[in-house]
């Protein structure tokens, strides 16, 4: 496993280096002037970096409602022409560390199975058909998609080349649809329901509770621990030493932080009505999806100042 990290880490450094591997001058000019909580979009929600960090691909939200995938829109940082459309339906962007491809999922909404599609970053080239699932997340090496099937209520694998499924699997039946997959691609985080919240015939919000688990790819639990969320939506920190997470929309579960070994209870950064984080290639900066005002809007945070 030691190796197997140190060839993800090799990976990841080879794909930023690829991707252009630094800042542009409008993007350093955008991002160094965030010294608070800052709106990046309106009617948009589900933020996901490029490797190089000069773009956000995310997802447009019509009229700011959060059952739509009105499309994937690419955010450039400090650039005027902003944004730009790469497909005209679809939500839940997951950029390719290689830069090279965005996944993204289709329907979800009115009876419609949801199912995972790949679009070239760079906007050329059809839509490619992955597989029947939502919520897919990269494997270092973008060879491989991590992806959750309602269909079959698993956590899936989709083996790539040339953006071309080779081989599919079931990696470990789970009844809950948005496990995240690590930054190294050998663990992933969920939760599930709590016992205390199976035991709560009233369904007292106050006492509901989820389990944090940490497993890996084949379900073997490796740290796990009660935290009092009913839901939770994370991001991993590039270097994998942290967690950040928020509720399911709706839910006034601010904006929490807590050490991917466990070991501390979480703290929290914000408070609100705060979800899906999403951590910037060096770390610093943070995008999340807002519905404070009722209507989802993406914005942006320098998580080293908050600090």
């Amino acid at each position: 496993m030691k190796y197997f990290s140190i060839i993800c880490m090799y990976f990841c450094c080879c794909s930023y280096a690829l991707a252009g591997g630094s800042l542009t001058t409008g993007a350093k000019n955008f991002l160094i002037n965030i010294t608070q909580p800052t709106l990046l979009a309106e009617e948009a929600a589900q933020a996901c970096w490029s490797p190089d960090g000069n773009k956000i691909a995310y997802s447009y939200m019509p009229g700011g409602k959060s059952i739509f995938g009105g499309g994937i829109l690419i955010h450039t940082l400090g650039a005027s022409d902003n944004p730009q459309r790469l497909t005209a339906d679809g939500k839940d962007p997951a950029w390719s560390p290689d830069g090279k491809w965005i996944a993204f999922v289709r329907a979800g909404y009115a009876g419609m199975n949801e199912s995972v599609w790949l679009k070239q970053a760079n906007n050329k080239g059809d839509l490619k058909f992955i597989a029947e699932g939502g919520y897919p997340q990269w494997t270092p090496d973008s060879q491989n998609l991590i992806y959750y099937s309602d269909q079959v209520e698993a956590v899936c694998q989709a083996t790539l080349k040339d953006g071309i499924p080779s081989n599919k699997k079931k990696l470990f039946d789970l009844m809950y649809s948005y496990p995240r997959l690590s930054p190294n691609g050998e663990e992933i985080a969920y939760v599930l329901p709590s016992i205390t919240s199976l035991l709560n015939k009233k369904k007292d919000d106050k006492i509901n509770q989820t389990v944090l688990l940490i497993t890996d790819l084949q379900q073997r639990i490796l740290r796990q621990l009660t935290i009092p969320f009913r839901h939770i939506l994370c991001g991993w920190s590039p270097d994998g030493e942290q967690i950040v997470f928020g509720g399911i929309l709706n839910e006034n579960s601010g904006l929490n932080i807590i050490d991917a070994d466990l070991k501390t209870p979480p703290h929290k950064l914000l408070d609100g009505i705060w979800s899906r984080p999403s951590w910037s290639p060096d770390g610093r900066y943070i995008a999340y999806d807002s519905m404070e005002d009722g209507k989802l809007e993406l914005w942006i945070m320098d998580y080293k100042r908050m600090q």
